[in-house]
């Protein structure tokens, strides 16, 4: 191999190791959105990645895909409280919460598919063992139950590719005996922002 292969498959290589060391924050236009009828409170953010690792201190956050990955999907982590006004219960399965994009329709991770998904990462036993207790705490159970006049609150997480610019949209099917079934939708405009890290 001649130097300037060399030289040709070194400039490779740090081009490559440079993409692994950035990023790309969004930035979104109505991060925070709520709806609310007669039967539900609804409230629906975006949390950034700043947000996120200074959630987890010290420790790595299990909502956040490592920067040293060739993948080009993250982690899309959306906070969603639900406020029951009703006197019945409700019901909303974990599955059927569409984010809708322009390149396809994904659906939420549940707790063991987090966990899962973390299981081929080298991470230390201590690290590992705070990252399941976040999972637990925060990634909702793959059946949503909110009692009568009831709230609930947790972490919907997407594992995505979004583009630079753009929408999406996360529906929301809710049912109960009162009104059999109603869909809810919420529209987050977004743009990225460069950053080095």
């Amino acid at each position: 191999m001649n130097n300037f292969s060399k030289l040709i498959i070194a400039g490779l290589f740090l081009l490559l190791i440079s993409g692994c060391v950035t990023y790309t924050q969004k930035q979104f236009k109505e991060p925070l959105q709520n709806q609310t009828d007669e039967y539900v409170n609804l409230q629906m953010r975006y949390i950034p990645r700043e947000e996120l690792e200074d959630r987890a201190g010290r420790y790595m956050s299990p909502f956040i895909v490592p920067d040293n990955t060739l993948d080009s999907r993250e982690f899309i982590v959306l906070e969603f409280i639900i406020k029951n006004k009703t006197q019945n219960a409700m019901v909303i399965n974990l599955n059927d919460i569409e984010l809708q994009t322009r390149t396809g329709d994904f659906y939420p991770k549940n707790a063991f598919q987090l966990k899962q998904f973390w299981e081929p990462f080298d991470v230390s036993s201590s690290d590992r063992s705070v990252m399941n207790r976040q999972i637990d705490n925060f990634i909702f159970d793959r059946k949503i139950r909110i009692p009568k006049d009831g709230l609930k609150r947790g972490f919907l997480l997407y594992y995505s590719t979004l583009a630079k610019y753009g929408e999406f949209t996360v529906k929301v099917p809710i049912l109960s005996s009162i009104f059999d079934f109603k869909l809810y939708s919420f529209d987050f405009e977004y743009f990225e922002i460069d950053k080095d890290m």
